[in-house]
């Protein structure tokens, strides 16, 4: 879910294979300070190394098992 303001939100698309779980979304708003926040349930790939990435930026690297939030989705994050 992305949080923020009403008409601030674009849905979440999504892509689950068994080698990769890819999710794309979009906070539309001009103002900077409007934040979202993903959480996915990694269960499925426990053990497993896991990359974050943000605008194709790495951000984050974990070991799958748990429920991972990325708590700071943003405008512009990862871009150079």
């Amino acid at each position: 879910m992305v949080a923020g303001t009403a008409g601030t939100q674009r849905p979440l698309s999504y892509s689950l294979l068994s080698v990769k779980k890819q999710f794309s979304l979009g906070i539309l708003s001009g103002v900077k300070t409007v934040t979202g926040r993903l959480r996915v349930n990694t269960s499925d790939i426990a053990g497993l190394p896991v990359e974050v990435r943000t605008n194709g930026v790495l951000a984050d690297t974990f070991t799958g098992g748990g429920t991972y939030t990325w708590p700071a989705l943003r405008d512009g994050q990862g871009s150079s």
